[in-house]
């Protein structure tokens, strides 16, 4: 997972986290900091913060491109499987404040609170409620996508919403982020 694709691929993440976290940093009217050591970039994304108004929350971003509507569920990474083990997924090691989840298709973002989505996740697992996505072929998911396979939590948008209070839903419009935004998705199939 150290191709030429993967480094590509996220060289795009990083160009997508820095074009959203500068939009969201207007929408707020606040300042953004990216994180740039290397060894704390899997705590979180970016923050955004207000020296003004006296807040900040550190943000984890995850850019999807298959919800097609409101309806559909949110993937929310618990495990990855590398090849030495299961290893915590972001979920469990982020140190994010807010998911910022793109809906690429719908032209929105869904921010929530790690916490509260955490707390839910827990709870749906203890009532053993909990649905869950994980590739039967580890070794197939590897070759086909070069990444580690995830075991992620499916959790319905609205049920989301729901559990937390402060969640905000922003169109693309809101946040002035240009059409061609999904032109920076990472298309795999460029490196076959």
């Amino acid at each position: 997972m150290q191709d030429l694709a993967f480094k590509h691929s996220i060289q795009f993440a990083e160009t997508r986290e820095a074009i959203m976290g500068s939009a969201l940093a207007r929408f707020f009217n606040s300042s953004l900091c990216f994180v740039e050591d290397n060894e704390r970039r899997k705590d979180y994304d970016y923050s955004l913060y207000s020296s003004r108004y006296g807040w900040c929350f550190r943000v984890e971003q995850q850019d999807d491109y298959f919800i097609r509507d409101m309806q559909s569920t949110l993937l929310i990474e618990l495990f990855t499987y590398a090849l030495d083990g299961k290893n915590n997924g972001k979920l469990y090691y982020t140190k994010a404040d807010k998911f910022c989840y793109v809906i690429n298709h719908l032209k929105k973002i869904i921010l929530l609170d790690v916490k509260v989505i955490k707390e839910f996740i827990i709870n749906l697992e203890h009532q053993d409620l909990l649905q869950v996505y994980e590739p039967s072929d580890h070794q197939a998911w590897r070759e086909r996508w070069d990444t580690n396979p995830t075991c992620s939590a499916i959790i319905p948008i609205q049920e989301a919403l729901l559990q937390d209070p402060k969640h905000r839903v922003i169109d693309f419009e809101q946040l002035n982020i240009s059409s061609n935004y999904d032109q920076l998705q990472f298309k795999r199939q460029n490196y076959n």
